[in-house]
């Protein structure tokens, strides 16, 4: 559980505040984990593996992440040094940057990773310690014009794809909210008829265009959350493997082992082993 009460001391759990927080970290712990707020990371030397959104590859310095709430990843083990800057971000006050650029703040539109040139992480460095100074001066968040700065600068860059935009209208309005519903780990229990039932379109239209959008089925995509999930609930409680898979919303022992053994090429047991060591 030290791993846990660690990335609990990060975690920003007021999110109806205005808040940022940010640190760098050299050489972080290897576990699977998820957060309620939106983190954005960059890399600023060295390089590791990387785990995000069911892809694995070896990130390095300039790269940056945009990391939803809910969604899992993981720095894996690496013999190479590395470190990079961690900007954790609260849902309110993303939502409310996205909210004045006229974006959804929960858009798949958004690239998950860009990169930086030495220039953009400079003007970044240089906005978190401005930041950081200002802080005696403006102790709350809402108050301090550093905050909507470094939030601003970091959508500015995602939006800076020329793709963006037009993804952003060409994207049915109902697919944001149902990836996001299928996001939350209190959603995994339920069945899809739940889901769609709150869209008014068929079972067949909403599937297809789901897939068309994603690449994905609904059922891969659904599993692919529950695994994950399953992946921070093996390494983050004492739940047995049975009480996890139900947690998660497998019906079966075998499928959801075969499931997991499919994507992480090793066993729940196993995997569970080997993290608890790192």
């Amino acid at each position: 559980m030290g791993k846990i009460e660690k990335l609990g001391k990060q975690i920003i759990k007021n999110n109806s505040a205005i808040e940022l927080k940010t640190q760098i970290i050299t050489n972080g712990s290897s576990y699977y984990h998820s957060h309620d707020y939106y983190e954005i990371f960059y890399m600023l030397s060295g390089s590791v593996p990387h785990y995000y959104n069911n892809l694995t590859e070896t990130i390095k310095s300039g790269d940056m992440f945009l990391l939803r709430p809910e969604y899992v990843h993981c720095f894996l083990p690496s013999q190479i040094s590395y470190s990079h800057r961690d900007i954790m971000i609260s849902k309110k006050l993303w939502g409310d940057t996205c909210s004045f650029f006229r974006l959804s703040a929960l858009s798949e539109s958004f690239p998950v990773k860009i990169s930086l040139t030495n220039d953009d992480i400079l003007e970044f460095e240089n906005l978190i310690n401005t930041f950081t100074n200002t802080t005696t001066i403006y102790p709350d968040d809402e108050d301090n014009p550093y905050v909507y700065l470094i939030v601003s600068h970091i959508v500015k860059l995602l939006i800076s794809d020329n793709t963006l935009m037009e993804k952003q209208k060409t994207t049915p309005t109902w697919i944001i909210p149902l990836i996001d519903l299928l996001s939350l780990p209190e959603n995994f229990t339920k069945k899809q008829k739940q889901f769609l039932s709150q869209f008014h379109y068929s079972q067949e239209h909403i599937c297809r265009v789901f897939k068309n959008y994603t690449g994905l089925t609904l059922t891969e995509y659904i599993n692919n959350k529950r695994l994950d999930y399953a992946a921070v609930l093996l390494t983050s409680t004492n739940n047995t493997i049975q009480e996890i898979l139900f947690e998660c919303g497998f019906e079966s022992t075998p499928y959801f082992v075969r499931k997991f053994t499919e994507k992480f090429h090793t066993t729940p047991s196993k995997f569970r082993r080997e993290q608890l060591k790192t």
